[in-house]
């Protein structure tokens, strides 16, 4: 009965009657991850050959494995010392995750999204055609397009197999964004918290730009369970917690963005659909919502009274020597030179992650044949920097990629699930990471794949395969 009532309307099986659970040895695991990292740095090599053999082992292996690897990519220099061979090793895990999605495909019969591959393809398909004709450094087009593609293939492949997993990986996403927060906490008491600018708070990731935003998807989806379903668990309650406080701490105000406008945009959604009232908002979750938010303000200023205040007009304000005019500027002139960069090339653009400004080719990374393999840059605002590397036609062709990514997750998805898609989609309005899988970008195609496959309905004939499945069939026969 209730399976049936979730069709009628049209959400998700995601909901708020599997109620977010951690999973103690995920955590400890992760713990002793970090400590062995930490600890014992030369054996990072090893850590990623690991990775690489876990993502051969099966689809829910290569979603765990590329978690990991986001984790590993992205830790704290200052406690964890310079990433050394990660850049070149992450090739390593996303081929084993492409070769073992593909094995499962060709060999084994597994089913394809195809409705979100096909876009995606062409788009990668396109974006090389563009490289070579079009490119200043087509190696570096090429490279860039191989990692997102093989990156975003596996992922949404790995997460349409085990569409019969939905509560274990809410509870493996959980389990990870609590362990990464509670794990950062002490590091608020510590210079190595700050390493980055002394200002921001960064925890055990590499950068307060990366802290917040990591946190603000998880987070939205979160409030959202108590906004929209009036879920009080102390899983979600502390989640929410600490999650608006490495928000806060962080300064990162994209991260604010995130959450805000996710929420705002999902209220807007359930409005326009006519089912705010399915969504049962309510107001048993303010209160509890609103001790949350005195419960930061109370850690916050036991941990650092003084500098309270100073951090709450930091966060706002972004510091008087920065300005928020001076932040506003630079982000105008980097629009204004990527505008200009794709008038130059108005149907190909420049290449394909290639840089803005020409003094930041110093900075391309060079492979072990001397061929130059990659280069690492703040893009700034997602539209003008797809315009600007892939020109009128690959901008096109990017937007049925989104177009097929949203379109589920808004028809079928439940309030909370869309607000975990439309944070991490949001992201991009401060730096454009969509096609970082060195970086956050991995992270955040995380987020995408488990949103789009768990907004499909049991028996969704749109997907192929889907009826075949194991988990589809059993979920189809539930509802009758």
């Amino acid at each position: 009965m209730i399976t049936t009532t979730l069709r009628l309307t049209g959400f998700s099986t995601e909901t708020s009657r599997q109620t977010p659970a951690l999973r103690a040895p995920l955590a400890l695991g992760l713990f002793a991850l970090l400590v062995v990292l930490k600890l014992a740095p030369a054996l990072t090599p090893l850590v990623y050959l690991g990775l690489a053999l876990q993502a051969w082992r099966g689809p829910k292996e290569t979603i765990q494995a590329l978690t990991l690897l986001f984790v590993v990519l992205n830790l704290n220099p200052g406690l964890f010392g310079a990433h050394g061979q990660g850049a070149s090793l992450r090739w390593l895990v996303l081929m084993s995750a492409l070769g073992r999605t593909v094995w499962d495909g060709v060999l084994g019969g597994k089913p394809w999204p195809a409705r979100i591959l096909q876009p995606l393809l062409l788009f990668a398909g396109a974006g090389v055609v563009l490289a070579l004709v079009g490119s200043r450094l087509p190696t570096i087009s090429v490279f860039k397009l191989a990692a997102f593609t093989m990156g975003a293939v596996a992922i949404l492949t790995s997460f349409y197999r085990t569409t019969e997993l939905t509560e274990y990986w809410m509870a493996w996403f959980t389990t990870c964004f609590l362990t990464i927060l509670v794990v950062s906490l002490p590091l608020y008491l510590f210079p190595a918290g700050f390493f980055s600018n002394g200002r921001g708070f960064q925890g055990v990731l590499a950068h307060p730009q990366l802290f917040g935003p990591v946190a603000a998807p998880l987070t939205a989806w979160l409030i959202a369970r108590a906004l929209f379903e009036g879920e009080r668990s102390p899983v979600v309650l502390v989640g929410i917690a600490l999650g608006l406080m490495a928000v806060f701490t962080s300064q990162a105000r994209t991260g604010a963005l995130m959450i805000a406008g996710s929420l705002l945009a999902v209220a807007a959604f359930t409005l326009f659909r006519g089912q705010l009232h399915r969504a049962r908002p309510t107001r048993r979750g303010m209160p509890a919502l609103g001790l949350i938010l005195a419960l930061v303000v109370c850690v916050a200023s036991v941990a650092r009274g003084d500098a309270l205040l100073d951090r709450a007009m930091t966060f706002v304000q972004k510091r008087v020597e920065t300005g928020a005019s001076a932040s506003i500027d630079i982000r105008a002139m980097m629009i204004e030179r990527q505008l200009e960069n794709f008038w130059s090339s108005p149907l190909t653009g420049i290449g394909f992650g290639l840089p803005s400004n020409a003094t930041d080719w110093a900075r391309i990374s060079t492979g072990f044949l001397g061929l130059p393999t990659g280069f690492t840059a703040e893009k700034g605002f997602m539209p003008s920097s797809v315009l600007e590397e892939t020109g009128l036609i690959g901008a096109i062709l990017l937007v049925f990629v989104l177009l097929a990514l949203a379109g589920p997750i808004y028809r079928h998805g439940s309030p909370p699930l869309q607000a975990l898609f439309l944070a991490a989609l949001l992201a991009n309005a401060g730096e454009m990471i969509f096609f970082s899988f060195g970086g956050a970008g991995l992270y955040y195609w995380l987020m995408y794949g488990w949103c789009y496959a768990n907004a499909r309905r049991p028996g969704d004939t749109r997907f192929t395969g889907c009826d075949e499945y194991p988990g589809y069939a059993s979920l189809t026969r539930a509802t009758g």
